[in-house]
């Protein structure tokens, strides 16, 4: 199975999966998908921040408030080979799209928002595998290149030159290794808010964008 969009744009993963102790009261310790944080390079307010988008097509199969999760939203992708997929969005600003709606890849399906338990604005995103969940990232990875705008690399771009450095996730970790190598960085605080995996799309981006100049011109 292969998602379609990002659930958020620009993808900002704030939080792995597995275990982890943030500090906050009610929080999981044993966290079932990602977060992703907020883009902050728009103005959203601290209980908006902006759309939260179907990674790939399906029939919403649930819409509640749950007091840890806050407002969910749970959409049933059907069997694919051979197994049943569904994502889940949760923290939602306010109740999302309806149940038993149908909702196509990229289609918005509620607000960001911090309701439930957390400690600022960001999406919790599960994908779950006949009902067990499983890391969303190795998912994500197959559609970071494809579902990038140039607007959004820009956001990001925006965001490395802003704010302060965080750690690769293990599926960016070669792209990041690689650009080391080729002297493109150095490797060493990539400033932004953003991830490294997005740093290193953006490098391989900008490369491509550079070559397929370099062959436009022959």
């Amino acid at each position: 199975m292969q998602l379609e969009h990002f659930p958020y744009t620009p993808l900002r993963i704030t939080s792995g999966f597995g275990p982890r102790n943030t500090g906050i009261a009610g929080a999981s310790t044993d966290h079932k998908g990602v977060d992703i944080g907020v883009d902050k390079s728009k103005p959203y307010t601290s209980t908006d921040g902006g759309p939260v988008t179907a990674a790939l097509s399906g029939t919403v199969s649930g819409s509640y408030y749950n007091k840890l999760r806050g407002w969910v939203v749970l959409i049933d992708h059907g069997t694919i080979d051979e197994k049943n997929y569904k994502t889940l969005y949760q923290h939602l600003k306010q109740a999302g799209i309806a149940k038993g709606t149908k909702v196509k890849a990229g289609e918005k399906i509620g607000i960001m928002g911090n309701t439930g338990v957390g400690a600022q604005l960001h999406l919790h995103f599960e994908v779950r595998v006949n009902n067990i969940c499983e890391d969303p990232e190795p998912f994500l990875k197959d559609i970071k290149e494809e579902d990038m705008t140039k607007e959004e690399t820009l956001a990001l771009i925006k965001e490395v030159l802003t704010g302060k450095s965080t750690e690769t996730s293990s599926w960016a970790k070669e792209d990041w290794e690689e650009a080391k190598e080729e002297g493109i960085t150095d490797g060493s605080n990539p400033k932004g808010y953003v991830t490294r995996e997005q740093v290193a799309v953006m490098i391989e981006r900008a490369l491509d964008t550079a070559l397929d100049t370099v062959e436009e011109g022959k």
